[in-house]
């Protein structure tokens, strides 16, 4: 009767002695989680309360009312922010002084170990030594000072491991968002294993985290490259916040009355590339839609046959530069096969999400993966000169995402572009030898992006193996770190 159900048996004392709100919910007692649970107390243990100097959040909701959002000042860094086990500071907001000092609790120092406590829960990062201080962060962050009782590096890479993020889909509460409490982060076990292994995690997440930081001013050097070249590197908007049009040059000429469409920035932004060689995007890319795939065939990376089904692009993988490779969703690969028709995105080929109100990123396809509605897809025709990776850069720049902003319309609070609004970008042509060394810049930085990546896969799978096989089976993987691949597209 039972064929093809998972059922765990456990003793009532177990339960009593585990559970603090006396847990009987069969997902608190799967397989999974209780094997992970095992391998752990198999080897020397303890409890991360006992391993730190403190583990807090501000704590206080009420306290957001004293807070004002601001464009600058002091960082404040949200659980959006968090992804892939870094922080992305491009869409941070800001607090002011007065609220960083109100907010004394959730102060981020340097080595602090971040964990997102709700939505996305199990989110987690290290607070970097590079990072500018003062730093603040939200009521749904954990902050965690281990005081190097615990190497923070470690415990990262611990959390960030199947058995952290296990522990926090087990402990996980809540109908609707769910949330951690700071007494279930307090109570998780956390193997001691050897220095000398400890140590080289550490290692890892360090040169990680600088492959990082490395990838991020090589792009910030081709773009101010590209800029300069454009003559916008040291451009600012114009003073003017009215545009006077005669209704034959407005409506006339777009069809568009709306007062954005007209903004003078934009306005002046248009007259400085028109003055150069240049081309329209639609001269020189094919451009389509992604198709309608429907999501009752969407598979999680936490979904049974994961990773038998076929990656593909949604508007949130689209980044600046590089395709989030870490976050893609995939399809049932039974449902694709019978979508025969439908071509995959290779790689050069470039994406945009068509959905958005501050920006619609441009981003590379590094591997053949297919492409979800609301996706643009652009292939640039063999007879130009132009590159991938400059376009991607330029389409990422103020020139390129001030058009597509200037072409968006609104419909229910969210922003929208079309395949003709793409197609309408003006593209500077630079001579072959700047899009040459514009190319190899971004090139190097995507390389060097996806090292980091590897290199935090190459520690989350040495302290899994560790955990199960020993510290010696984990130290020899981590020399022969050419196993480990951090995209399986």
């Amino acid at each position: 009767m039972l064929d093809g159900l998972e059922v765990s048996i456990v003793n009532l004392k177990y339960i009593l002695n585990n559970t603090d709100v006396f847990r009987i919910d069969s997902n608190y007692f799967l397989k999974e989680f209780l094997n992970d649970e095992q391998k752990i107390r198999s080897k020397n243990h303890n409890k991360l309360k006992s391993l730190t100097v403190s583990i807090k959040s501000f704590g206080a909701y009420s306290l957001n009312n004293e807070v004002e959002y601001l464009e600058n000042g002091i960082p404040f860094i949200r659980g959006v922010d968090m992804k892939n086990g870094n922080v992305n500071f491009d869409n941070v907001i800001y607090i002011s002084e007065k609220a960083h000092k109100l907010l004394w609790k959730s102060e981020i120092t340097p080595e602090m170990v971040l964990l997102s406590m709700s939505g996305t829960i199990g989110d987690i990062a290290v607070a970097s030594t590079n990072w500018k201080y003062p730093i603040n962060s939200s009521q749904d962050l954990a902050k965690i000072d281990t005081g190097w009782i615990i190497n923070p590096y470690f415990l990262y890479a611990f959390m960030y491991s199947k058995f952290g993020q296990n522990y926090f889909k087990r402990e996980a509460r809540g109908s609707v968002q769910q949330h951690v409490f700071l007494s279930q982060i307090e109570k998780l076990e956390i193997p001691i294993l050897e220095k000398d292994f400890v140590t080289k995690i550490e290692a890892l997440v360090k040169n990680s985290h600088t492959k990082l930081e490395q990838s991020k001013s090589l792009y910030h050097e081709a773009e101010t490259l590209l800029l300069r070249e454009v003559g916008l590197d040291n451009w600012q908007p114009p003073q003017e916040t009215a545009a006077v049009k005669s209704f034959s040059d407005s409506f006339g000429k777009s069809g568009r009355l709306d007062a954005e469409y007209y903004q003078p920035q934009v306005i002046n932004l248009l007259e400085i590339l028109h003055k150069q060689k240049h081309i329209k995007l639609y001269q020189s890319c094919n451009i389509v839609n992604g198709y309608a795939w429907k999501s009752e065939y969407f598979l999680e990376s936490e979904n049974e046959g994961f990773e038998e089904g076929e990656p593909f692009v949604r508007i949130r993988n689209c980044k600046p530069g590089a395709l989030d490779i870490e976050g893609l969703s995939r399809l049932k690969k039974d449902y694709v096969i019978k979508q025969n028709n439908v071509e995959k995105a290779r790689s050069g080929d470039i994406v945009i999400g068509m959905d958005g109100l501050k920006w619609f990123y441009a981003s590379l396809i590094v591997s053949p993966c297919y492409v979800n509605q609301r996706v643009c897809w652009l292939r640039l025709n063999d007879n130009y000169l132009i590159t991938p990776e400059y376009l991607t850069l330029f389409i990422n720049t103020i020139a390129g995402q001030n058009q597509l902003l200037r072409e968006m319309t609104i419909a229910d609070t969210v922003g929208h572009i079309t395949n003709q609004s793409v197609g309408n970008i003006i593209v500077p042509l630079l001579s072959n030898e700047k899009i040459k060394k514009i190319t190899m810049m971004l090139k190097n930085s995507v390389t060097t992006k996806f090292e980091s990546q590897r290199l935090l896969e190459l520690a989350k799978k040495a302290v899994e193996t560790a955990i199960e096989q020993g510290e010696e089976k984990a130290i020899k993987e981590i020399l022969c770190p050419e196993k480990i691949c951090i995209m399986k597209l």
